[in-house]
């Protein structure tokens, strides 16, 4: 979809001193400026920033009918094991089972200054083998380790939407029974 000199962008930036966060938040800058460049004059397709620091996108592009949510997730290569974070569930099942939105990651793997591959993927596209929900608020979604190939989805958005919601239900089975049994420890 994009066709653009991401490396070239990047060198404009010096990363000495930077910790993994600084160097993820100038990939995400230069990815999304790349972005809204590609498409800012373009009559489909309308271009939005982030709504809020929290919101689950990087930026958005808009169309009459239909709405993509870009998220860009970075990954240092050298580093250790990775499992980032994607989404919370509850957000997530609310724009998973919407028709005219669609959830896309933009996963960059890098070492330092420079990238090494740009994947996008809609987030029914990777397979739930792929991922993980964690106990964090309502739940969050995470990739198992991004350290790994993601295992593509080979089904319909409404059939990962399906096995989602068993995978969510799973998780707040699990939780239930763990908060049960800590409640057990109290009553003496």
């Amino acid at each position: 979809m994009l066709d653009f000199p991401v490396n070239e962008s990047l060198k404009d930036y010096d990363f000495t001193g930077l910790g993994q966060r600084g160097i993820a938040d100038i990939i995400e800058m230069v990815v999304s400026k790349a972005c809204r460049d590609e498409f800012m004059f373009d009559e489909l397709w309308t271009y939005y920033p982030a709504r809020s620091k929290r919101s689950m996108e990087d930026f958005s592009l808009r169309g009459d009918k239909m709405t993509y949510w870009y998220d860009v997730k970075s990954h240092d290569l050298n580093g250790d094991f990775c499992m980032p974070n994607l989404i919370s569930i509850d957000r997530l099942r609310r724009v998973i089972n919407d028709d005219s939105q669609e959830l896309v990651y933009i996963f960059v793997d890098y070492i330092m200054n420079d990238i090494k591959e740009i994947k996008f993927l809609p987030i029914h596209k990777i397979s739930h083998q792929s991922l993980a929900i964690q106990n964090l608020g309502l739940g969050v979604l995470q990739l198992k380790n991004a350290h790994d190939p993601i295992i593509p989805f080979e089904g319909t958005k409404r059939e990962w939407a399906n096995e989602f919601s068993r995978m969510a239900i799973a998780f707040y089975e699990k939780q239930a029974k763990k908060f049960n049994q800590l409640k057990l420890k109290w009553t003496m």
